[in-house]
């Protein structure tokens, strides 16, 4: 929770230092974040499912998992649709 929190909150500091680094247009480097806001509330539909099913613990550590996977993924990104 404390690293998606970080992501979630720090996305200002990372949206100018993206634009600046990769030279992207300020539009579409906002859908990025706008697109993330959407899935954010939309993955809760299915996660509530998954944790009706598997319950809490299996959820919250495959989340462990996988958030700090998609993690290292973004920092190797090099084009914008690979965030």
């Amino acid at each position: 929770m404390t690293i998606s929190s970080g992501v979630w909150y720090t996305a200002s500091v990372f949206f100018v230092e993206l634009i600046k680094e990769f030279g992207w247009d300020y539009a579409d480097t906002a859908s990025i974040f706008s697109l993330f806001t959407v899935l954010y509330g939309a993955w809760g539909i299915l996660v509530g499912h998954l944790v009706d099913r598997f319950g809490p613990r299996r959820v919250v550590m495959a989340g462990g998992i996988l958030l700090p996977i998609a993690m290292a993924a973004n920092g190797a990104a090099h084009s914008l649709w690979h965030l």
